[in-house]
């Protein structure tokens, strides 16, 4: 049996000026304080055949890397090119971050392409290979 667990730390809103160069984005609300290195967006084809579902693209992911934001905090990811800022919202007393895709077109101009988040719940790493055996005495230097 599968399960998949409701993300209720972020909400999605959408995506702003879809398919425009230089202003596509993602919109998230934070909903609690976490820690955005446990979460990815990536993009997804949505299809009759797969309903509310989405088929992952290929090579089309974001990591956040490891940041704490806090309730009332919004995150801006726009697919073009930029570099990461953060802002301070008079108006919920949270902060604005902004980040960038840095991607060299747009991603949602497709209606089908949407942004899907998702949180990490496990991870296999490719294990460091082991040092080579050295015969004993190889790390001393060697007389002339």
């Amino acid at each position: 049996m599968t399960f998949i667990a409701d993300i209720t730390e972020l909400r999605l809103v959408g995506v702003f000026d879809r398919g425009v160069p230089f202003k596509e984005r993602v919109v998230i609300q934070v909903l609690q304080t976490v820690d955005l290195g446990l979460f990815s967006v990536l993009a997804g084809m949505r299809t009759a055949e797969t309903g509310d579902l989405v088929v992952p693209m290929r090579d089309h992911v974001f990591w956040f890397g490891s940041a704490l934001v806090n309730l009332n905090d919004w995150l801006f990811l726009y697919t073009g090119h930029g570099e990461p800022a953060v802002f301070p919202d008079a108006q919920t007393g949270g902060q604005l971050y902004t980040c960038y895709w840095n991607r060299s077109q747009t991603i949602f101009h497709d209606p089908q392409v949407v942004p899907t988040v998702v949180r990490f719940g496990g991870i296999l790493v490719e294990r460091r290979p082991e040092p080579a055996a050295q015969p004993p005495g190889s790390y001393l230097p060697r007389r002339k």
